[in-house]
């Protein structure tokens, strides 16, 4: 192996580590830039650093609470020491962990109204606005021509007239017929 030309044979390069750990050479790197207390030194361009102490942040890092996927990272890429630890009395920030779990119910939470949404829609709960508004266009245009037909059609009947009491019977007969009409056809326009 590219071991260190020390005599302590715990001092090697992120390789070695990373080969005698099963680790990704990537992953040790990402551990030792955390905890920058690991290298013990350097030899040409590689980085020296004691397995025994990888091996303690690293056991240290696993049984930290991890939670979600880490996409192969270790919980311990923290650096040591107290630093890390969220505050939690009196602390008015998430702690590191609290942001992601956050998000997560969030996306949860979005996931399921979106779902009880859709099953609203098949239910036929819900109704597309465009549709709305063209009835309501509609039952205001029927309203309109009615009203605008009323007196070409009571004209003749009302100028024959010449009792007050008898043209106010009329015109609340002629209303009344009127009203039942759009009632009927705007009721049968909305199914």
């Amino acid at each position: 192996m590219g071991q260190a030309a020390s005599t302590n044979v715990d001092i090697m390069n992120l390789s070695d580590v990373a080969n005698a750990t099963g680790l990704n050479k990537s992953t040790v790197t990402r551990i030792v830039k955390a905890n920058p207390d690991l290298v013990q030194g350097k030899q040409g361009r590689s980085i020296l650093i004691s397995k025994t102490k990888f091996n303690l942040v690293r056991a240290q890092a696993t049984n930290m609470a991890k939670s979600g996927n880490h996409a192969g990272r270790v919980a311990g890429e923290l650096p040591l020491g107290n630093d890390h630890v969220p505050e939690v009395v009196d602390s008015q920030e998430p702690a590191a962990g609290s942001a992601l779990n956050g998000a997560r119910t969030r996306v949860e939470i979005a996931k399921a109204d979106r779902a009880e949404m859709d099953l609203q829609i098949r239910q036929g709960q819900y109704v597309r606005v465009d549709d709305i508004q063209k009835h309501i266009f509609e039952a205001f245009r029927t309203i309109r021509d009615e009203l605008l037909a009323q007196p070409a059609r009571t004209s003749v009947e009302l100028a024959s007239m010449s009792d007050p009491k008898e043209v106010k019977a009329h015109r609340l007969e002629e209303n009344k017929c009127l009203l039942k009409r759009l009632s009927e056809k705007i009721k049968t326009d909305m199914k």
